[in-house]
């Protein structure tokens, strides 16, 4: 391993990292480029191991890694008031219900 990934943060962000880049739309088609069979297709691992992943030194991972904290917060704060929002809809409509 790298020694700029010594720690376990360290690692945990590159973890986070190497899981967006297979994600993205780019590791999407290595992944189907790289994909063997018919009709249940399998990923070998030799096929795995041939993946072309960039990694950027540490000081841009952090950078990655601190925007994604921010997108993943506004997410959940989006996903939380969509779950009020509905309840509030709900309780809404039942009350013109019975009236």
């Amino acid at each position: 391993m790298n020694n700029q990934f010594n720690s376990n943060s360290a690692f945990k962000r590159l973890g986070d990292y190497i899981y967006h880049f297979l994600n993205s739309n780019y590791g999407q088609k290595e992944i189907e480029m790289k994909t063997v069979g018919g009709v249940q297709g399998k990923l070998p691992m030799y096929n795995i191991e041939s993946f072309q992943i960039v990694i950027p030194s540490n000081e841009i991972i952090k950078a990655f890694t601190n925007i994604l904290k921010v997108l993943n917060n506004n997410i959940q704060l989006i996903l939380v008031e969509n779950i009020t929002l509905n309840r509030m809809k709900d309780l809404l409509l039942s009350k013109m219900i019975k009236e």
